[in-house]
């Protein structure tokens, strides 16, 4: 958990605008939250919420992407 905070606040540092990876943290679990937010650290990518489909009973999803 300290290897994630830290993550964590790596990532917030450097997207202080950008909602909160812990906002994630529920959807993801731990395990996946630091994977994401490792790789998008050394990738310079940002976690983005993807809204589901009308046709969807489920959440949506979360991703990577390049920062606008």
């Amino acid at each position: 958990m300290d290897k994630l905070l830290k993550l964590i606040e790596k990532y917030e540092a450097l997207h202080p605008e950008l909602e909160t990876p812990l906002n994630y943290l529920n959807v993801l679990g731990a395990e996946q939250l630091e994977e994401l937010l490792g790789k998008a650290l050394k990738e310079n990518l940002v976690l983005q919420y993807i809204e589901p489909s009308e046709n969807t009973l489920d959440g949506g999803e979360i991703t990577l992407i390049k920062k606008p």
